[in-house]
């Protein structure tokens, strides 16, 4: 799986950027699928692209959010190690599908993916894009995925946005964005808040 956007045979590309929460937090989202749209225009706004030699070492949290795409779902045992116990991992739009918004700590964090892991077959990641901020201790990917829900039968088809910030060689904390709609169809549950 290539997992991060080439521009040539020995090259990553990655864009040193500020925060982009802050402007996003500051902005009106009004819907999950404005929010994606506008943090994928915050990235891709940043600075200018530069291209790093695979000799030079990139970010640990350009190196952690890469890795945990690699292993999450295909090395479940090694993507543990990669994670604080005291990680948080937000999913600002899952309470839309019933799921919680926040996830505190090594346990919470580990019912959820052992949940999904259990609900996903032939769950895959692709089209990555990483990005490296200024700021070595954080990173942001694009990426598309797509597996099949076991309950429903159902494809699930995603695009996430997702922030990584590390401390220590550990993640500790993630943010992630996602379309609800799709994955309200995949598991045939209703969005909530949505009068019928």
């Amino acid at each position: 799986m290539n997992t991060v956007a080439s521009a040539g045979p020995n090259q990553v590309c990655a864009k040193p950027w500020a925060n982009p929460l802050v402007h996003l937090t500051r902005s009106r989202v009004t819907t999950p699928r404005y929010a994606l749209e506008e943090v994928t225009k915050q990235v891709r706004r940043g600075v200018e692209r530069t291209c790093i030699t695979k000799e030079t070492s990139m970010t640990i949290a350009f190196d952690l959010l890469q890795r945990h795409i690699q292993t999450l779902v295909d090395d479940h045992e090694q993507w543990q190690t990669l994670i604080a116990d005291d990680m948080v991992w937000e999913l600002a739009y899952a309470p839309a599908i019933g799921h919680p918004a926040r996830l505190s700590g090594r346990e919470e964090v580990m019912h959820h993916v052992t949940w999904f892991l259990g609900a996903v077959e032939n769950f895959r990641f692709f089209d990555v894009r990483l990005y490296a901020f200024a700021d070595p201790e954080g990173a942001v990917a694009e990426v598309k995925a797509e597996g099949l829900i076991k309950p429903t039968g159902r494809i699930y088809r995603q695009d996430y946005v997702v922030f990584l910030r590390a401390v220590g060689g550990k993640i500790v904390f993630l943010r992630e964005y996602f379309d609800p709609v799709h994955a309200a169809k995949a598991l045939d549950t209703p969005i909530l808040g949505l009068e019928s």
